[in-house]
């Protein structure tokens, strides 16, 4: 099986190494924001960059901060908050490196890095606290977040957060830590490796609409944005895993049952490692339940968070 697997991994290398009609050249930002930023969308300068974020809901609710997680942008919480902002005063981000924000001029992605970045954030929005949750990546700079700033951390949700080290990385990762592979994904990419990734993070692949899909390739091809997806993705961060027992905000895990990125298995750990934690998973969901799973999954936040 093992060998059948990386003839998988090499036919998918050799035909991203064919014909330059595989090369993806930049999209320019001006062109990025026609089409993705909204009438909600606002831009405020953060450590050098121009991060774009969205403030919804009524400003004197309980604030909930969402974070995305890799390869992704503000637009994969879309289904919350349709579902929370009639109670919620619900702020959402691209992260450096990511969507309309793009890169730091540092090219700093450590998750250390990311602890100043949002705590300045929130200051230039003067939110002194926040329930905070996030997937992924976001997850684990959530966590990592409730760690460092636990005074600014109402309630902490995590919905299939990084962290732990899950064993055998999916293949888009294998492939990036390549080195030769790596650096010529900074300019190849095919709008249907972007449609073979989300197959694996979608439980069920027909949810995938092709808008949905655009999305997420348009937005990589903001310049920088896939040098600092490469560069994240090289990165071993300190194992902090074991200072899990040091949050003291209350804390919901959702997880989706049919995660291919991060195996469900390392639920319970999050779960038996934060003290009080509540764990739920979600039945037909991949990585991103949040995304396929809106409606439950926003409806088990709601409570979590105005309770």
């Amino acid at each position: 099986m093992a060998r059948w697997r990386w003839v998988g991994v090499a036919t998918i290398v050799a035909a991203l190494a064919a014909g330059g009609a595989m090369l993806r050249p930049d999209i320019a930002p001006a062109d990025l924001e026609r089409r993705y930023a909204t009438p909600a969308s606002q831009f405020v300068n953060v450590q050098g960059m121009r991060v774009h974020y969205r403030d919804e809901g009524p400003a004197n609710g309980p604030v909930l901060l969402l974070l995305h997680g890799m390869a992704s942008s503000l637009q994969t919480w879309d289904g919350w908050v349709d579902a929370m902002q009639d109670s919620l005063r619900i702020i959402r981000l691209d992260l450096p490196g990511y969507g309309l924000t793009g890169p730091r001029p540092d090219d700093d992605y450590r998750m250390a890095t990311y602890m100043p970045f949002l705590r300045e954030f929130l200051d230039s929005l003067r939110v002194p606290r926040a329930s905070i949750a996030g997937n992924s990546l976001g997850g684990e700079i959530a966590w990592n977040f409730a760690l460092t700033d636990s005074s600014r951390v109402d309630r902490l949700i995590l919905v299939d957060p990084a962290g732990f080290p899950p064993g055998a990385p999916p293949i888009l990762f294998r492939l990036v830590r390549l080195p030769v592979i790596g650096g010529l994904l900074e300019y190849v990419g095919p709008r249907w490796f972007t449609a073979l990734n989300l197959q694996q993070v979608y439980a069920d692949p027909s949810r995938l609409t092709p808008a949905l899909i655009d999305r997420y390739w348009e937005l990589m091809a903001r310049p920088g944005n896939r040098r600092a997806f490469l560069i994240r993705s090289n990165l071993i961060d300190t194992d902090n895993t074991a200072r899990l027992r040091q949050i003291t905000a209350p804390t919901l895990i959702l997880w989706g049952d049919r995660d291919l990125w991060i195996p469900t298995s390392l639920a319970t750990a999050f779960a038996d490692s934060i003290i009080g934690a509540r764990l739920q998973i979600v039945s037909n969901a991949g990585h991103v339940p949040m995304e396929e799973r809106p409606a439950e999954t926003s409806a088990l936040v709601k409570s979590f968070v105005l309770r």
